[in-house]
């Protein structure tokens, strides 16, 4: 019998699997007192509308000219220099808050990922425990999608957290007041509508796994956050959100939801879905204390069905149940204390394979 195909098997892999995760995450964040990998970041407040006349379908959540306080959490994903070639995020709450919101969104940088669901999730867990770099080799080789997913993700010599493109990738749920039910993407963009900022090289693109700041690198490892701050003083901090949207119908192909297949924007155009202006940045200190979730949603919005490992939406389901390992580490901070700042000063291995030192 081929029980990778078995529905009862597939349900309980998947709890097994997904308990296992964040299991792992748990003791991992309240060990390390950090995230698992976007530790590296500002946290910026403000407010967000929803656009006066939306070109898509009417929703009982983005209503039309409708305000929300909001946080806007930028980072660096897993290494802890802006300077270094790095996939970048965004963590936005329909709140000013640290922890309840009607709805949380996390964008990354890139259209496409470096995993796709949870099974091939673990591997790439398996690598970054390795220590990452060169290790990526063979899963790259395994799965070229993903290393056109590095390739497009990365990013180096950015002039702003806010001259750059961030997608959800995976396809959520979007559900109008008709009823009728939608794939969604979200992404966020510079409030210019203009260039991206940070495109990697050719010669990054060759070795994605070599993150470290080039030589002669004269920005500090804080440059990022810090521009954002000046930013946000001189009233110039913004974005445009927007979402692209595919009905769903009885018999779609599973590829609709593979984040490394793009929907054709002439058939499916990007919508304009809210303004955001940011007009404060919180505090290291408060910065930390904050919990994103894209479990956060209200009834119209939310995630996709899941049956097995091997499902593209597998993975937001991951990001939902990693709740404990959230609590975790804001536990840890309240026992141990938290994490000293990023300096501004770095120390570079001398082999050019290895990232920046963390001190």
């Amino acid at each position: 019998m081929n029980f990778k195909n078995n529905p009862i098997f597939q349900k309980v892999q998947l709890k097994l699997v997904v308990a296992g995760v964040t299991a792992l995450f748990t003791l991992s964040q309240f060990a390390g007192r950090n995230r698992i990998s976007h530790n590296n970041g500002i946290v910026t407040r403000g407010k967000l509308r929803i656009v006066d006349n939306p070109t898509f379908p009417k929703n009982d959540f983005f209503q039309a000219g409708k305000e929300f306080p909001c946080r806007f959490r930028f980072s660096t994903i897993r290494l802890y220099d802006d300077a270094s070639l790095a996939a970048r995020s965004i963590a936005i709450k329909f709140a000013d808050t640290r922890y309840k919101s009607p709805l949380d969104m996390e964008l990354n940088t890139g259209t496409m990922p470096l995993f796709s669901n949870a099974s091939n999730f673990l591997e790439f867990i398996k690598l970054t425990v390795k220590g990452s770099r060169e290790h990526f080799l063979p899963y790259w080789a395994k799965y070229p999608k993903f290393r056109t997913g590095a390739d497009v993700s990365v990013r180096r010599k950015a002039s702003s957290f806010l001259q750059m493109y961030y997608y959800s990738q995976t396809p959520l749920l979007f559900v109008d007041q008709s009823g009728k039910k939608y794939y969604v993407k979200y992404r966020a963009i510079p409030k210019d509508r203009g260039a991206e900022s940070g495109l990697p090289s050719a010669k990054d693109i060759k070795t994605t796994w070599i993150q470290h700041p080039l030589p002669g690198e004269t920005r500090h490892r804080n440059y990022l956050k810090d521009e954002v701050k000046v930013r946000v003083q001189n009233k110039d901090a913004g974005m445009i959100l927007q979402l692209q949207l595919r009905e769903i119908k009885s018999g779609d192909s599973n590829d609709i939801c593979d984040p490394n297949i793009l929907w054709d924007e002439e058939i499916y155009p990007w919508h304009d879905l809210a303004t955001a202006e940011l007009d404060d940045y919180l505090s290291y200190e408060e910065g930390q204390l904050h919990i994103f979730s894209l479990g956060a949603s209200p009834p119209s919005l939310g995630i996709l069905p899941v049956k097995s490992i091997y499902d593209y939406n597998s993975i937001v389901l991951m990001r939902v149940r990693s709740m404990p390992a959230k609590r975790a580490r804001l536990f840890a901070y309240k026992l141990f204390g938290m994490p000293e700042p990023i300096p501004n000063e770095r120390e570079i291995e001398t082999s050019p394979t290895l990232e920046v030192k963390t001190s």
